[in-house]
C-alpha cells in the first residue's frame, strides 16, 4: 500500500458494519509507526490510539533496564479486551517521573495499537481485524530513532540503539518475519 490516506479507506470499507475495528500497526524502531499512527486516527476520525510503548517494563525505581515491554499487561489490559471494553486502561509511561501512569481510554469504533514487531505475532491475531507493517528497512529506520531521539527529546540512546535495541529486533525480525505475516505492507511516506 501506498500512503496512510489509502491505508484509510481499505480500513473504513473493511470495517463497514463492524461495531469496532481493531488495527495493529508495527515496524522497527524509527520507521514511523507513531507518525502514521496518528495521521491514521485523525483520517478515521479520531480513533482509540494505544502506543505499546507505553507498556515498558518498571519497578519503583522506574523503567527496568533495556526498556523490554510488559506484553503481559498489554495483553490484557488493550489487546484482548479491545473490541469489547467500552474503555482500555492505557499505561502511559511519564518519562519525567519515570513511572507508569494508568488511565481509562473510550474505545471508538477504530482502535489502533502501534509499536513493535512483536505486536505482530500469531497469539495475538486473532483480536485484530488488520495487521499492518510498515516497510522501512531496519538501517534506515533505526537511524531515523537515533535522530528523533537526539533531536527531538534531547537524549542520546546511540548506544542502546547499537547494542541493545537493534540487534534485538534483528533478531526477533527473523524469527518473527512480520514483514511476511502482516495483511498489508505500508510503504511510509514520511521519510
Amino acid at each position: 500500500m501506498k500512503n496512510t490516506e489509502e491505508l484509510a479507506s481499505y480500513i473504513e470499507l473493511k470495517a463497514e458494519g463492524c461495531e469496532r475495528f481493531v488495527v495493529a500497526i508495527s515496524g522497527f524502531g524509527g520507521a514511523g509507526k507513531s507518525t502514521t499512527s496518528e495521521k491514521l486516527s485523525a483520517l478515521l476520525g479520531h480513533a482509540t490510539l494505544i502506543h505499546t510503548d507505553d507498556f515498558i517494563d518498571s519497578d519503583e525505581n522506574g523503567a527496568l533496564e533495556g526498556y523490554h515491554l510488559n506484553w503481559k499487561e498489554l495483553e490484557a489490559q488493550v489487546i484482548k479486551v479491545a473490541k469489547t471494553a467500552d474503555k482500555l486502561t492505557s499505561r502511559i509511561y511519564d518519562w519525567n517521573s519515570n513511572q507508569p501512569v494508568f488511565e481509562e481510554v473510550p474505545t471508538n469504533k477504530y482502535i489502533i495499537i502501534e509499536g513493535s514487531l512483536w505486536l505482530i505475532q500469531d497469539k495475538f491475531r486473532p483480536y485484530f481485524d488488520v495487521t499492518v507493517w510498515v516497510n522501512v528497512p531496519q538501517d534506515i529506520a533505526n537511524a531515523r530513532g537515533k535522530k528523533r531521539d537526539n533531536e527531538e527529546y534531547g537524549v542520546d540512546h546511540d548506544e542502546l540503539w547499537d547494542s541493545v535495541w537493534g540487534p534485538r529486533e534483528k533478531d526477533s525480525f527473523n524469527k518473527l518475519r512480520p514483514d511476511k505475516n502482516a495483511d498489508i505492507l505500508l510503504d511510509n511516506d514520511y521519510l
